[in-house]
């Protein structure tokens, strides 16, 4: 049995996606995603044409124990809470940055928000919605 939030990413996705960095203009990218599980907890991601390379492709780990969620992926890992339909993350520290996730599952948007702190001071956003296509 999947866990709610890979059950909920699994499909075809339109993704928007915004990378604010100070004294730079912003990054916007508008590609294909497909999610399918792999497992109860890990969610294989394909996107199409996020960058000079046709296809991409990683897993996520997601592990969901009642409220407490882990999301894991390529030596990364945050944990916090899963709560109704959203999720609250946290590292302190991985290669001297502090990361805070926020996910949101809203019908058929997915939201994302990456805020990456340097020393408490606020250095990297990334914000991504995904409009379910299927």
């Amino acid at each position: 049995m999947l866990n709610p939030i890979i059950e909920f990413l699994e499909g075809e996705w339109e993704c928007h996606d915004t990378t604010i960095i100070p004294d730079e203009p912003p990054k916007e990218k508008t590609y294909r995603e497909s999610m399918r599980a792999l497992d109860a907890h890990t969610i294989e991601i394909t996107a199409y044409g996020y960058d000079e390379r046709d296809l991409f492709t990683k897993s996520m780990r997601l592990e969901l124990d009642g409220e407490d969620l882990t999301m894991s992926q390529d030596g990364f890992k945050a944990s916090g809470k899963f709560i109704g339909n959203y999720a609250k993350l946290v590292n302190d520290d991985y290669e001297g940055y502090t990361y805070h996730i926020r996910l949101a599952l809203l019908d058929d948007i997915y939201v994302f928000q990456k805020d990456c702190f340097e020393e408490g001071v606020l250095v990297r956003t990334q914000m991504s919605y995904l409009r379910r296509l299927d």
